[in-house]
């Protein structure tokens, strides 16, 4: 092909079943309209100097690590297993899932072919999610961001798939049929946006005989947030004052049907801190809208699909 193009790259991947090792069913993608940026892969060269000489002398190589971020349309709920990762699914119509936390890691075999005179497959290893990032705004659709990290790759390779992996929930959600709740049950009107980002904290651990990670960590799991809405009257004004956790609260997006044909994604949380309202410019003629700061304590996310198992 020549220079590349994302017309002619993919990216797919698939859980390990314990961290680095390769998982060759890659099945999975991010969501719809998915792309990567800042892509890095670095080898921490060391400079060494000498005396009487003001160039380097030599370099030595440190660890190996990777990063890059993966933006999306949010469409399927299987991404949030990289964090949540113990999965419970019920059959039904729909059939339901609900991800939560565990103190173990998530790891996945991700691939990223591109097609080239001599094309290029990357596959990383022992790859985590480091963080994820949930946002919309009215009219628009619901976006995703997620960090990766990772300290370990195949060779590189030439062989593009022939089958790439697609999303097999490929509904790409936004506000239409979405909502707040605080508490649950309790929707909040005119929210004009939200942005939440859920952050494991993940962290590469390496060891002696390689420059490879050899296992991951995740710390304390953080998960905060921001909803905008107009000024309609006081009540999360009342929840700032009163310095105390609200019980429940509820970021809900659905295709609005339902059976089997129903698609919906929650993110319930449970201890909620809001912790800071920020009144946007009070002028003459025009809407009053305010930022309200939140943390949750307790996460889990329950999706609703046709899927009978996680693919």
């Amino acid at each position: 092909m020549g220079v590349a193009t994302g017309a002619g790259a993919y990216e797919q991947w698939g859980f390990e079943s314990a961290f680095g090792s390769e998982q060759s069913t890659r099945n999975k993608v991010f969501g719809l309209d998915s792309r990567i940026s800042g892509w890095a892969w670095q080898n921490n060269q060391i400079v060494l100097s000498g005396l009487n000489d003001i160039q380097p002398t030599k370099f030595a190589y440190g660890q190996n690590a990777g990063r890059y971020t993966v933006e999306f349309v949010l469409s399927n709920p299987w991404i949030f297993q990289m964090i949540f990762d113990s999965v419970a699914t019920v059959i039904g119509a729909p059939d339901t899932h609900t991800f939560t936390p565990t103190k173990a890691v998530k790891s996945i075999s991700h691939e990223i072919g591109m097609d080239l005179t001599t094309n290029q497959v990357r596959v990383g290893l022992g790859v985590l999610m480091n963080s994820l990032s949930i946002r919309g705004s009215i009219g628009e659709l619901i976006r995703g961001s997620a960090e990766m990290i990772y300290g370990k790759e195949k060779a590189v390779g030439t062989t593009l798939e022939t089958s790439i992996a697609t999303d097999d929930q490929d509904f790409p959600f936004t506000f239409e049929h979405g909502s707040v709740e605080l508490p649950n049950s309790t929707v909040l009107a005119e929210i004009q946006s939200v942005d939440m980002s859920i952050n494991q904290n993940a962290e590469l651990r390496y060891g002696f005989g390689s420059a490879d990670a050899v296992n991951g960590i995740r710390k304390r799991l953080d998960v905060t947030g921001r909803v905008n809405l107009s000024l309609t009257d006081n009540v999360t004004l009342g929840y700032i004052k009163g310095r105390a956790e609200v019980a429940t609260m509820k970021l809900v997006f659905s295709n609005g049907l339902t059976g089997d044909n129903k698609k919906l994604i929650e993110l319930r949380g449970t201890g909620i801190g809001l912790s800071e309202i920020n009144l946007g410019t009070v002028e003459a003629n025009e809407v009053i809208a305010q930022d309200v700061n939140f943390q949750w304590r307790n996460t889990v996310v329950y999706a609703e699909n046709n899927a009978s198992a996680v693919p």
